[in-house]
């Protein structure tokens, strides 16, 4: 007698890789996640516990001090996730400009990821015009080739400059500073290389005064 093959059970943590809060951004991901449910008939009361099966266990015992009623709802837990996790416009910018194909993934789905860290970025910065996101672009461009001094010294306002005239006025400036330290800092290094080719000579010239000395003594 032949025995039915039995329906291969998937688990979704076989096709979906657990959630990165320090990589992965939390809206593509729970999309992604939703998608998959959806392709595999996982009913609605029985979503949070496969999506709990994606997230690390500092995030389940967040999601766990929520009162028990409301965590077993998806749609609660979604909303507390992309409040908790939502990622800044910089770090979208990031993975937008640093993202690679992932081999086992199509490239639909890779289009779809890079379409998404490009909404992030844009929304995080609230851009609404053509004309804005053009701006963005090329102050994008400006600051990839600008020097490490200037990037150092504006780093807790470098992600919020997205307007050129304000990039403009901040490079002008820091040059301006910087032509006006440098012969100073070149002055005193000169001063500082004198006095070391000359205390060599004043020593030596003092010894031989000093031997002079004694010897008519």
């Amino acid at each position: 007698m032949q025995i039915p093959d039995q329906p291969v059970k998937i688990r979704m943590h076989d096709i979906m890789q657990r959630f990165n809060p320090k990589e992965d951004d939390i809206s593509l991901f729970l999309v992604l996640f939703e998608s998959q449910a959806e392709m595999m008939n996982i009913p609605a009361e029985n979503k949070v516990a496969r999506l709990i099966s994606l997230l690390p266990p500092d995030i389940v015992q967040f999601i766990a001090r929520e009162p028990e009623e409301d965590a077993k709802k998806y749609e609660y837990v979604k909303a507390l996730l992309l409040q908790r996790f939502k990622l800044s416009a910089e770090k979208f910018r990031q993975l937008f400009n640093k993202h690679q194909k992932a081999s086992e993934s199509i490239w639909y789905d890779f289009y779809y990821e890079l379409k998404n860290y490009l909404k992030g970025w844009l929304n995080g910065l609230n851009m609404k015009t053509f004309e804005q996101l053009k701006d963005l672009m090329l102050v994008d461009q400006i600051k990839k080739r600008t020097c490490m001094d200037f990037k150092e010294h504006f780093m807790d306002d470098w992600t919020t400059v997205i307007s050129p005239t304000e990039m403009f006025k901040k490079i002008e400036d820091f040059e301006g500073v910087s032509k006006t330290i440098k012969p100073k800092m070149s002055a005193t290094e000169t001063e500082r290389t004198t006095k070391r080719q000359f205390k060599p000579r004043y020593e030596s010239f003092s010894k031989k005064r000093a031997f002079a000395s004694f010897k008519t003594s």
